[in-house]
């Protein structure tokens, strides 16, 4: 068979054992602008000349159309499931300030309407409490929400309080960078399956030693301690009070006066 140059496109289809043969047609044209036609049950690759659809692809060897025929057609597991980047600190740094809570998790993009106010009461008392007993002594920092918490590149989050103790020097000008000494999340009903989901595991993972889940549907707090394998520990379930154990003697909150 002649040789010829060709501009084409490899026009990658996934097929299955239901696919039609007549479906394989006249796909490929030469540069005389001759149709050549491919063997309808072969199930090959397809060329597309340059008039065709589509990005072309510069083929500059001298390739005759048989080879180009024989290429076979990827199964279905070759296929591989399409990626994309993972969003870094870069662009998470350019959403808007639009009043929604914007966050990044493993390159992910999550984002919540802002919350109610008991959210923001109850966060408040929590903070006051935790404020009196850490800030106000010089033991730490207690910051509130929006604050941005970054644990890698493509780990970027604003929990609803943080508590970084005065020997974590993880606090920048513009964000915390590092793992704090407690992180606490307050649900809501947007937010609660992330909460409780991905960002434990990302707490977990990045070795917070500390993680309160508050949940005001039910007025409790949820007390999460890291164990020495790196994993939580099963829950303590608080009605009464919580005590914050990353400070000797421990910094003790009355859930009577947050609710």
């Amino acid at each position: 068979m002649q040789t010829t140059r060709w501009r084409v496109v490899l026009v990658t289809l996934a097929l299955t054992h239901g696919c039609r043969n007549d479906f394989y047609q006249n796909a490929a044209m030469g540069d005389n602008g001759r149709s050549l036609r491919l063997d309808p049950g072969r199930k090959r690759a397809f060329l597309l000349s340059s008039i065709s659809l589509g990005t072309m692809v510069e083929r500059t060897p001298q390739l005759t159309l048989q080879s180009w025929t024989e290429l076979q057609m990827p199964t279905a597991k070759q296929v591989a499931a399409p990626s994309f980047p993972k969003l870094t600190y870069k662009e998470y740094a350019l959403y808007p300030a639009d009043g929604k809570r914007h966050e990044i998790i493993d390159g992910r993009h999550y984002t919540n309407a802002a919350p109610n106010p008991r959210h923001q009461a109850i966060s408040r008392h929590i903070q006051f409490q935790l404020y009196v007993a850490i800030e106000q002594q010089q033991l730490g920092e207690v910051i509130d929400a929006p604050i941005d918490v970054q644990f890698s590149d493509t780990d970027v989050v604003q929990p609803d309080i943080v508590v970084v103790l005065t020997n974590n020097r993880i606090i920048t000008p513009i964000k915390i960078e590092g793992v704090p000494d407690l992180v606490i999340e307050v649900l809501s009903p947007s937010s609660r399956k992330v909460d409780v989901t991905l960002k434990k595991r990302l707490y977990e993972q990045s070795g917070v030693p500390e993680f309160w889940i508050v949940d005001p549907k039910n007025d409790v707090v949820l007390q999460h301690l890291r164990k020495a394998d790196g994993k939580y520990a099963k829950p303590s379930t608080c009605h009464t009070d919580v005590t914050f154990q990353g400070i000797p003697g421990g910094v003790t909150v009355d859930l009577s006066k947050v609710w």
